[in-house]
């Protein structure tokens, strides 16, 4: 075993396999098995991942996990020693996933106090891992907009170790915030017009999240939506080399991924849409107290379509049926007859409809 360690800890075959643990961590164990027998992998690596996988899910047993479990503390014990990091002094653990851990941390220097987040890599740093960071801290760099959390600063460790400096949200996840400030259908749908605007301006500039989830969302205290981690983030390339960087990674977040990012197959703003679609399910799941009725029914199963041609188009879009939705025009998921246009018109018209059936 202590040879298998070994083994598993070299730089290369840590990067090789970064992207199968995180997908195959979050499968169920039924599905986890098929999962690695389908790897173009030896026999050797495919059991050494097997061990890994087993290692994780018993974490109390296990002194491999245990060293990744407190790497990030580690990691903050020796930032603290070091007093700074960069211009910032680092507070407390916010929290980790992925491949990234989350501080809290105040600048000391510039004659002004701001408090931030700061994200660094835990674990075994991997050249996959440092890559990914390093083109979050790009990606983030260039979008400016009020729903998604800001890049403020960034830099790079002595031992090149990168890291972001990013506006700390003070606020609650989107479905907690939900359940206790917005206990109407259309409170919830303004939540969610906001994530729609946020998505279009990262899609506007090429940007693909990948990681859509309630978990990603954050409502501040004065109730504006905040978009967080584009840790696996994609930007489109127009020059036609798209494809073969969208299926460099297959991580994703079970439950929130589209078909295509699931089975590796090309990933656009439609697999973005898909993740919408499934998010705001959720998010309307109690408002709605029961089903939702035909037309919002009708604008969730256009937006997890499992064929990505048949998605809305884009999130301004989805967001264009959503407004119609509430403002009860005829919106474009549902089939167009001249009946429901009809319905709707009276639907919108109750009052003049009514003198005019009376008047004859």
């Amino acid at each position: 075993m202590a040879e298998d360690r070994a083994r598993l800890m070299t730089p290369s075959l840590l990067d090789r396999h970064a992207d199968n643990f995180a997908r195959l961590a979050g499968l169920p164990a039924d599905e986890r098995e098929a999962a690695i027998a389908a790897l173009t992998l030896d026999e050797d690596e495919r059991e050494l991942l097997r061990r890994l996988l087993e290692a994780d899910a018993d974490a109390a047993d296990d002194p491999l996990a245990q060293a990744l479990a407190a790497s990030a503390s580690a990691q903050l014990a020796a930032l603290e020693w070091i007093g700074r990091l960069g211009a910032y002094r680092l507070l407390r653990e916010l929290g980790a996933g992925g491949m990234g851990t989350v501080f809290l941390a105040e600048r000391v220097d510039g004659g002004f106090s701001q408090r931030v987040a700061i994200k660094l890599l835990r674990g075994f740093p991997t050249s996959e891992a440092l890559r990914r960071l390093r083109r979050e801290r790009q990606i983030l760099s260039g979008l400016e907009h009020p729903n998604i959390a800001r890049l403020l600063d960034g830099g790079e460790t002595a031992d090149g170790q990168p890291w972001l400096a990013i506006e700390f949200v003070d606020g609650m996840p989107l479905l907690a915030h939900a359940a206790a400030h917005a206990p109407h259908l259309g409170d919830r749908l303004a939540l969610f017009d906001a994530i729609l605007d946020a998505v279009a301006h990262a899609h506007q500039r090429l940007v693909v999240h990948r990681d859509l989830k309630p978990a990603n969302v954050l409502v501040d205290s004065a109730g504006t939506v905040k978009l967080l981690d584009f840790g696996i983030a994609m930007l489109l390339d127009v020059d036609g080399d798209a494809a073969g960087r969208a299926t460099s990674t297959r991580v994703y977040s079970a439950g929130y991924a589209s078909p295509e990012q699931r089975e590796g197959r090309t990933i656009t703003t439609a697999s973005d849409i898909y993740s919408l679609g499934v998010l705001l399910g959720e998010l309307v799941a109690d408002a709605t107290r029961a089903r939702p009725d035909a037309e919002l029914a009708g604008i969730l199963a256009k937006a997890r379509d499992a064929d990505p041609a048949r998605r809305y188009a884009s999130a301004g879009a989805f967001r264009d049926d959503l407004e119609r939705y509430r403002d009860g025009r005829p919106v474009q998921a549902a089939r167009m007859t001249r009946r429901y246009r009809l319905r709707k018109f009276v639907g919108r018209h109750r009052s003049g409809v009514a003198m005019a059936l009376t008047a004859v």
